[in-house]
């Protein structure tokens, strides 16, 4: 075998080795997305994703955000009992960073904060605060009656 031959057969090797190489690199790779261009249309995995990374921050704003992000999840979705659980989670959060605010007596900034929330968790808040004084209201009262003054 001559030396053309011998450089023609290593390059008949070389070619389909290297374009497997590069399409199994290809393959393996996931496509990059952006976090900061997401709209309703992007898929439900990759607005959970982000908005994961986003609520690590931990801040308000970026809890606001992420909460944003998940907020048309299909009913349907498979995804959806996790975004449920997250977005719970980080109103959680921003209920208790409002409430900081309000103890250090930053009222603006509390009254900031609960603006950021969708309007059915404050509701569901309200609510609750609400049925919680009821029953405070209501033991009162019995106490009262009671005239067991100390209790009520």
């Amino acid at each position: 075998m001559n030396r053309l031959e011998k450089t023609c057969l290593t390059g008949l090797i070389a070619l389909p080795v290297g374009i497997s190489a590069i399409a199994l690199r290809d393959l393996s790779t996931p496509p990059a997305f952006s976090c900061s261009y997401i709209e309703a249309q992007t898929a439900v995995s990759i607005r959970l994703h982000c908005a994961q990374r986003r609520a690590e921050r931990q801040t308000p704003e970026s809890l606001a955000a992420a909460i944003e992000m998940l907020k048309d999840v299909p009913t349907d979705d498979p995804y959806r009992p996790q975004s449920d659980r997250l977005t719970h989670r980080w109103i959680s959060e921003l209920f208790a960073q409002a409430e900081i605010e309000i103890q250090a007596g930053n009222l603006d900034k509390a009254v900031a904060i609960v603006r950021s929330l969708p309007e059915e968790a404050k509701v569901r808040s309200w609510k609750a605060l609400w049925a919680k004084g009821e029953t405070l209201m209501q033991t009162a009262m019995a106490q009262m009656e009671q005239r067991k003054w100390q209790q009520a």
